[in-house]
């Protein structure tokens, strides 16, 4: 049986360039659950990377700033707008 998977060439990752922070941290800064910190990184909304296939997420913090910054410009929108 042959593997028809593409042939990926590998990657060097430099784990420690970006600082990061776990699901856990960013639910407790949001007041928010895991589970739903957990459906951002995996819709895309968050940015964030696991050394397993099912291990911990580690979000990049820049990713947490800039949601949160995208987040308040659209509250102010939607005020400008109400």
């Amino acid at each position: 049986m042959t593997d028809k998977r593409p042939e990926r060439k590998p990657v060097q990752l430099s784990l420690f360039e970006q600082p990061t922070v776990s699901v856990s941290w960013v639910a407790k800064r949001w007041n928010k659950g895991r589970d739903m910190v957990t459906r951002l990184l995996e819709r895309g909304s968050l940015r964030g990377y696991r050394m397993t296939e099912n291990g911990w997420w580690n979000i990049l913090t820049e990713s947490v700033l800039e949601y949160e910054k995208r987040l308040h410009k659209q509250v102010e929108r939607d005020d400008k707008n109400a």
